[in-house]
């Protein structure tokens, strides 16, 4: 059962879908953007198993444990196309 599936501040939001798995979107200035202007940051991990996701040769991946990953410079549409393929993990 995920406790807060939405959470958002002044520089970016979370979802946490079903699966555990937790979508966050940044645009701040200490973030691999351009502050929100045409891009954001995007990073994901699972709320439960405690690990992350990387996006590589167009798959996400977990992450070596210790490690986090980010996605920097990600488009809209980029960003919604995440967000669907991190929905039916």
């Amino acid at each position: 059962m995920v406790d807060k599936s939405f959470s958002s501040t002044s520089k970016g939001f979370q979802m946490t879908f079903s699966s555990g798995y937790t979508i966050s979107v940044s645009f701040s200035e200490f973030s691999y953007s351009d502050q929100g202007e045409t891009t954001a940051e995007v990073a994901v991990w699972h709320s439960k198993e405690d690990h992350w996701l990387c996006f590589e040769d167009g798959a996400w991946v977990i992450v070596p444990d210790g490690h986090s990953a980010v996605l920097g410079h990600q488009t809209p549409d980029q960003i919604a196309s995440h967000m669907e393929i991190i929905s039916k993990l």
